[in-house]
């Protein structure tokens, strides 16, 4: 055979050869590929979270809420922040965590002094706040109602009173607590603006009291004044009115004598 032509063969059988092993190769590496993307799909932390609370929580109280956190992806050494937040996403507490693989932890946080939603009319029975947690990749909330006291002024007695300057009056108001939690408040009672009394009253849920002042002397001088009973929640007014101190009378002219000579 000719020197050329064996030479050619040759480079053709190597190349064939060559083709052969990267077309085996080929599925293999395509295998490799496949492995390390779902690798890298699959190893980041997916922290879930579930919270547990109570159903309710008195008004100025703090609420307590167990959260329990898992990591139910497959990195290790991954760190989040789980927060508490309210409904309008403001965080009321927040901790850091980081659970292997798996694994589950459970943290308490803290809602402190929780507000007394308004309500429209007041009062309203139905007050309730929405607590929720996330972290990065899950969240939970719920529903807690808020037990409330509202100190309403049922009735004053007497509305209008008349004095003489100098001298006292007495009154006495009824205060319901229409509410849904024992209360203790002030109850106060003014006179143009200007506090003679103060009382503290305690209240149970939808129960009242009677609330009576007494030797009320008021300092402001003849004339017409508002007095006012108020608590926390309502004001109620009365009218007042204050008279002169009557004179004294003037003493009489006695008629002069005369004596005839």
């Amino acid at each position: 055979m000719n020197p050329d032509i064996r030479v050619v063969a040759a480079f053709a059988l190597a190349l064939t050869a060559v083709l052969v092993l990267l077309a085996g190769a080929a599925p293999a590496l395509a295998d490799s590929d496949a492995n390390f993307t779902a690798t890298m799909n699959t190893s980041d932390a997916n922290f879930t979270v579930t919270m547990n609370t109570s159903d309710a929580v008195d008004g100025g109280g703090d609420l307590a809420v167990d959260v329990t956190v898992t990591n139910e992806g497959n990195t290790s050494d991954e760190s989040q922040t789980i927060a508490l937040t309210n409904s309008s996403g403001v965080t009321q507490d927040s901790v850091t965590v980081s659970p292997d693989p798996g694994d589950s932890r459970t943290v308490t946080l803290t809602w402190e002094d929780v507000p007394v939603p308004e309500a429209s009319p007041a009062p309203d029975y139905e007050r309730t706040i929405s607590p929720t947690v996330q972290s990065d990749n899950d969240a939970d909330s719920t529903v807690v109602t808020v037990r409330w006291s509202y100190f309403e002024i049922d009735s004053i007695e007497p509305t209008t009173k008349t004095i003489v300057d100098g001298n006292a009056f007495n009154l006495s108001t009824t205060v319901r607590n229409v509410g849904t939690l024992d209360g203790t408040e002030n109850v106060r009672l003014l006179v143009d603006g200007t506090e003679y009394r103060n009382k503290s009253v305690a209240i149970p849920a939808e129960g009242s009291t009677e609330v009576s002042f007494s030797d009320i002397e008021p300092s402001q001088g003849p004339g017409t004044y508002n007095y006012t009973v108020e608590t926390p929640d309502e004001t109620v007014n009365g009218t007042l009115t204050v008279l002169r101190t009557p004179s004294s009378p003037s003493p009489r002219s006695m008629p002069s004598t005369a004596t005839a000579r």
